[in-house]
């Protein structure tokens, strides 16, 4: 193992640790700087190729070529240009490929009448994700011994990444390769392989953290301090898709999941939370104990990505003095405040299945009682009818997760100033200057009265100006912001 100071990007001056045979997993948000890192490696490190863009071609087998050059030539750039012929060339090499193109795809490659094919169809006109992997199983086990790979999971279906993954652990312990890959991919992320090692990249702090060290360091000093460690790292390695989201969000059970997943999605255009990360913490599908985990995870997890709570609220009075001691005479509604300082949001009303809709259509959701009875079969149909109800019903019925996660989400900058100002410029273009309406509004006209609607929002509810406003350009724009204000 060597360590390397990063001498450009965003990272400039960090040390990054660089493993013999191994491969190495860059992780973080858009703007981590987990492309830049890798560009930073081609400049520092030597016998390096870098595989970003630009091999997803597959030319015909060339045999009037000199392979000897080719091969000289092929190492010092990533262009898969005479890829081809030079697998063609290498009885040994093309054979190697045809295993590893078959045991990722499933799918068998054959060299005929001096062209790569994939059953009936020339390799060079089929699919982008078959001539990428040609290409790139060709720089895998080709002389270079540091390979630099962009998210590689663009070329992979969902059910192939762990299993390239495999792939790439033994071909960096047989050849004696180093792999730096950037992903967003949490399929790329396997933990138990000893062989693959994770950075999670950090833009707001310029951070890298390599997770086993993380992980390792936690605090272990007493029986009861190992004891949530071991718990803890169980759980993180199933869960270690975190590292992407911006902020984690613990809940009790699963079925409490079920329901934040489907508000998620929901509620997605209105609030920024699809950078969120819902987890739960029971440890069994009845969901017993989770209350008692939320603070053990939180403390732990909260030193790698903010964390906060949604409990139930019980937990008032069962678990409340693990975040803090309220003052002697707090009532309940100013424990909830208080609570919310500590990461901690509470329920007021009761338990997640206090908010369902209910109905006698419904099996599971038919009663309260009858949901509360059936925690996961009752929240994966209550996450349908989250599905298919009306977005501002949903806002009234779980008007306290809402609220919830209004607090708890990363707003996005003022989008209100954006709205205001095409709104405003429509206005003056149509109705003033004359110009054509274009696609991005509607408008509708009636005597002096105008309606716009914006057709790149999912906002039902007309902006409604009056011609007179026209003549009086400021008194314009409050009323257009007024407008804006009441629909956001």
């Amino acid at each position: 193992m060597t360590t390397i100071n990063i001498n450009s990007g965003p990272h400039q001056g960090k040390a990054l640790e660089i493993h013999d045979n191994s491969v190495h997993i860059l992780v973080g948000k858009n703007g981590a700087g987990k492309s830049q890192l890798l560009k930073s490696l081609k400049q520092q490190l030597q016998d390096v190729v870098h595989l970003n863009t630009g091999f997803e071609a597959v030319s015909g087998v060339s045999t009037l070529v000199n392979h000897e050059q080719l091969r000289r030539e092929q190492l010092e750039k990533t262009s898969p240009l005479h890829v081809s012929s030079l697998v063609a060339s290498d009885t040994i090499l093309r054979t190697i490929i045809e295993y590893y193109f078959q045991l990722l795809f499933g799918i068998k490659l054959d060299f005929v009448g001096g062209n790569f094919k994939t059953g009936d169809f020339p390799l060079r006109s089929d699919a982008d994700g078959f001539k990428s992997i040609f290409n790139l199983i060709y720089y895998m086990v080709s002389p270079n011994k540091i390979i630099l790979l962009d998210e590689p999971e663009r070329f992979l279906h969902p059910s192939l990444r762990s299993l390239f993954m495999s792939v790439l652990s033994v071909i960096a312990a047989n050849y004696k390769k180093k792999f730096f890959i950037a992903t967003h991919s949490p399929s790329l992320m396997r933990f138990d392989l000893y062989n693959v090692h994770i950075y999670q990249l950090r833009r707001s702090s310029d951070e890298i953290i390599y997770l086993k060290h993380w992980l390792e360091n936690l605090p272990g000093n007493t029986s009861t301090e190992r004891e949530n460690k071991q718990s803890f790292q169980n759980w993180f390695y199933y869960h270690s898709d975190i590292v992407f989201s911006s902020k984690v969000i613990l809940l009790e059970g699963i079925s409490d999941q079920i329901i934040m997943e489907a508000l998620r999605q929901k509620l997605s255009y209105d609030l920024k939370i699809e950078d969120l990360c819902f987890k739960f913490v029971a440890q069994s599908t009845h969901e017993s104990g989770g209350k008692t985990r939320l603070h053990k995870i939180q403390k732990l997890l909260e030193s790698l990505v903010p964390t906060v709570c949604i409990a139930d609220k019980d937990i008032i009075t069962d678990g409340l003095e693990k975040w803090f001691t309220p003052p002697s005479g707090t009532n309940e509604s100013q424990k909830i405040v208080m609570a919310k300082n500590h990461g901690l949001y509470i329920l007021p009303v009761g338990e997640l299945e206090d908010y369902y809709f209910t109905g006698s259509q419904y099996i599971y959701c038919k009663d309260i009682a009858t949901a509360k009875g059936n925690k996961i079969p009752a929240a994966y149909e209550q996450a349908q009818i989250i599905a298919s109800t009306e977005l501002s019903d949903i806002k009234t019925q779980y008007r306290d997760i809402f609220n919830i996660l209004c607090d708890i989400a990363p707003q996005p900058a003022d989008l209100k100033k954006y709205l205001i100002s095409i709104a405003y410029n429509h206005f003056i273009n149509v109705h003033v200057k004359k110009y054509p309406t274009t696609e991005h509004i509607q408008d509708k006209v009636t005597g002096n009265n105008v309606e716009i609607l914006l057709n790149f929002m999912e906002k039902k509810e007309p902006i409604k100006i009056s011609k007179k406003d026209l003549t009086d350009l400021d008194e314009l724009i409050k009323k257009i912001s007024g407008n804006i204000e009441s629909k956001l």
